[in-house]
């Protein structure tokens, strides 16, 4: 077997391997691709219709998703408010009827102390909390990450290949004729 062929069946295992154990991974780096997809289209648009350079047209396009994002949650955000007042009000009603509903069956006394807001912080309530932060901040993470992945990817398209190819090393590198690969 040459040198060539093991280096692409390790690289092969690595990606099952990292399909299987970290899925989300590719899924990130898939979503941050995607973005700069985006980021790369809507800049060439721009680009296209107004003369200017690469990325003074990404970050035109930027601005005005923000700009479109901003304006919709102004045209929005009355209504929001207005329906999250209601919400607010009509809550505590409804977690009490609820909660009288339950009681009334034979294991509902059980289940109401299970769930005691009391218990959320206590030992293992604390496990459900530690969960939600962490899963927030990884949600933050990821987006970070998909953020920096589509910029950069928009901003020099044609370096991300070169620098994934640079890091498959061996993998990436032509068969030479007379050599082992």
């Amino acid at each position: 077997m040459t040198r060539r062929k093991i280096s692409l069946f390790v690289l092969g295992g690595i990606f099952v391997l990292l399909t299987l154990l970290a899925a989300d991974v590719l899924l990130v780096i898939f979503a941050g691709i995607l973005f700069g997809v985006l980021l790369s289209g809507g800049g060439g648009l721009i680009a296209r219709f107004t003369g200017l350079g690469r990325g003074w047209s990404i970050g035109a396009f930027i601005l005005l998703v923000l700009l479109a994002f901003g304006g919709a949650f102004t045209a929005f955000a009355p209504a929001a408010a207005e329906q999250f007042d209601e919400l607010t009000r009509q809550l505590p009603e409804a977690f009490s009827n609820l909660r009288d509903r339950i009681a009334t069956f034979s294991w509902g006394d059980q289940l109401l102390s299970r769930l005691a807001p009391s218990r959320l912080l206590s030992g293992e309530g604390g496990g459900m909390a530690a969960t939600a932060v962490t899963s927030t901040f990884g949600a933050l993470g990821n987006a970070v990450i998909i953020l920096f992945i589509g910029l950069y990817g928009a901003i020099n398209p044609r370096a991300l290949p070169r620098r994934v190819a640079g890091a498959a090393g061996p993998f990436a590198a032509p068969a030479r004729r007379g050599g082992d690969g």
